[in-house]
């Protein structure tokens, strides 16, 4: 089994990765979940946006009711729509509040508590704070599906200052630090502030740093924006929902770049989806057509094994940061919704995240030779693309090209500019993982990976 645990974060995904030996993939991820409640020993606060489905949301709400028995303080925040009785939730909510557990549903409910201080959006957050020292995020959901069959990560983070962080976003919504909530100080979506911590240095020679936004108030969109305008080399992206053809119109600019793999849903239904297939929409006020000519590297989902669908929101930027949490691409995800984002700067976490954007990418279709590194071994020559070719001679690598490639730059493997061609070629400084972009005549821009051995 393989597990991620450095500068105390730890990372899981539903579904297959791959290399197995490289990141840990196929988890149940509710027995992750379970393990860190059992392990509680003063407080859960707990964010639910769905929780419902055997045996994974059964396993979730049994280690809930225990840890409340055994003396933790156990606080969840809801979306209300999980208080209906026709909701698949309903049961497992109710069976959690009859327990004596205290819940705050973000709008007017008839059961537990409920806050009138809200947008009427979702409260789409699916995180957990245990002991104000460990976070628990990312895509999935409390239910059967997000735990078991979507394909879903969560990131589990150890750090007192990361986890006061989303506590300080509980406590808002909650209304303050009480054992139950308090309706007079509670608040939802455009209700709440940007009150809290967005930057932790970790600095120990694998992760870098971490950010945290929160939605609707901390400017999510903005952080997705800023990643791909600053990406040199390489942009993956794995969304369950993309609606927002502003964010279309920012990866457009880096086409040559960035490879997608969207829900079936969105890659068919969704504007900015059709638009980058290189297909026409009918344009509206929210997003004029931009059909891409030629279209961009964006495929449906085709998940093997049991049904389902893909729920991730992450991309890898740069192979470097990775952007991952509850937020859509979308409009609400982003400007009206309570949702969490995490940033995480690291070439390690972005190489587990990479792993399982390659399964999913080959899976629905693509070729890994767009994503995987060229290696480069022995001596001789190797084509790269066409009218470009890396010669290997003893310790040296050269890069060389010819037209209509009018020129390269030269990128480490964390994305920084190492060096410019002069005469048709340049020289690699050392072994390792680069990535070259080839400039070609008419503005295209054309980028390769290579691991010289």
């Amino acid at each position: 089994m393989f597990l991620l645990l450095i500068s105390q974060v730890e990372v899981y995904f539903s579904r297959s990765v791959w290399n197995p030996s490289v990141a840990y993939g196929d988890v149940y991820l509710d027995t992750v979940v379970v393990k860190y409640i059992r392990g509680a020993q003063n407080t859960i606060d707990m964010t639910i946006y769905s929780i419902w489905g055997s045996p994974a949301a059964d396993s979730i709400v049994n280690a809930l009711i225990e840890a409340k028995n055994r003396g933790v303080r156990v606080r969840i925040v809801a979306e209300d729509y999980i208080s209906n009785s026709y909701s698949a939730s309903y049961d497992y909510i109710t069976e959690l509040i009859n327990t004596g557990i205290p819940v705050l549903f973000d709008d007017v409910t008839d059961i537990g508590y409920y806050c009138t201080y809200n947008d009427g959006y979702l409260m789409h957050n699916k995180f957990i704070v245990i002991d104000t020292q460990v976070v628990i995020t990312g895509s999935a959901n409390w239910s059967n599906n997000g735990m078991r069959v979507n394909a879903n990560n969560i990131v589990v983070i150890y750090d007192s200052d990361v986890a006061l962080a989303y506590l300080t976003e509980f406590e808002e919504m909650w209304g303050g630090n009480g054992d139950t909530p308090n309706w007079n100080n509670c608040k939802f979506q455009g209700y709440k502030s940007d009150n809290t911590q967005h930057v932790f240095y970790i600095n120990n020679g694998i992760i870098d740093s971490m950010k945290v936004f929160f939605s609707p108030t901390d400017g999510t969109e903005y952080q997705i924006y800023r990643h791909i305008s600053q990406s040199s080399t390489e942009i993956d992206v794995a969304i369950n929902d993309f609606t927002l053809c502003s964010i279309r119109d920012s990866l457009k600019v880096k086409r040559s770049i960035t490879h997608i793999v969207a829900d079936s849903g969105t890659y068919y239904e969704d504007k900015p989806s059709i638009n980058i297939r290189g297909l026409d929409v009918t344009s509206d006020t929210y997003c004029q057509n931009d059909p891409w000519s030629p279209p961009g590297d964006i495929y449906a989902d085709a998940l093997d094994g049991p049904p389902g669908i893909l729920h991730h929101k992450y991309a890898i930027f740069d192979r470097y940061a990775v952007l991952t949490g509850s937020v859509n691409w979308t409009y609400s995800g982003n400007n009206r919704n309570d949702e969490n984002m995490l940033i995480i700067y690291s070439d390690s976490v972005a190489r587990l995240f990479l792993q399982e954007f390659v399964a999913r990418y080959v899976e629905a279709g693509g070729d890994t030779a767009n994503l995987l590194p060229v290696l480069v071994a022995e001596e001789g020559h190797v084509s790269l693309m066409p009218d470009l070719n890396i010669r290997l001679a003893g310790r040296v690598a050269t890069v060389e090209y010819s037209s209509p490639i009018r020129f390269l730059e030269l990128y480490d493997g964390n994305g920084r500019l190492l060096g410019r061609s002069a005469g048709n070629r340049i020289i690699l400084p050392r072994k390792g993982l680069f990535i070259i972009r080839a400039f070609v005549d008419g503005g295209e821009v054309r980028s390769k990976a290579i691991l010289v051995q």
